[in-house]
């Protein structure tokens, strides 16, 4: 497995854990805004750290700016560093799989509050 893939894992693995203890004490709104802004840097820093490795891995010497980008708005600037640095077709087909991701990590995050309030 490449090491830009356990990152995603990691992060994955890492919402579940957010969203069962986000669950535990759903009525508190500062502890919900909390788990908010934590899951917020979570995100940034998976996402720069895959970056990272997915630059290396792909044998992209310098990435700028972009990785940051990337971090700190992830829904603008993961696009725009796939599109950049992989082209139109590879770049595209990186972003349909990074909706998936997205996408997963939301339900990682949904299903242990839907559990705990049903």
């Amino acid at each position: 497995m490449k090491n830009s893939n356990t990152y995603i894992i990691l992060c994955l693995a890492t919402f579940i854990i957010i969203g069962t203890v986000t669950a535990m004490d759903f009525e508190s709104s500062s502890f919900y805004l909390g788990m908010r802004i934590v899951s917020l840097v979570i995100i940034g820093l998976f996402v720069f750290a895959w970056c990272t490795f997915h630059a290396a891995e792909n044998n992209i010497n310098y990435t700028g700016l972009y990785r940051y980008l990337a971090a700190i708005f992830p829904i603008p600037g993961v696009p725009i560093y796939l599109f950049r640095f992989f082209g139109l077709k590879r770049g595209g087909i990186m972003f349909i799989k990074s909706i998936l991701v997205f996408a997963a990590l939301i339900v990682c995050y949904k299903v242990p509050i839907l559990i705990a309030n049903a």
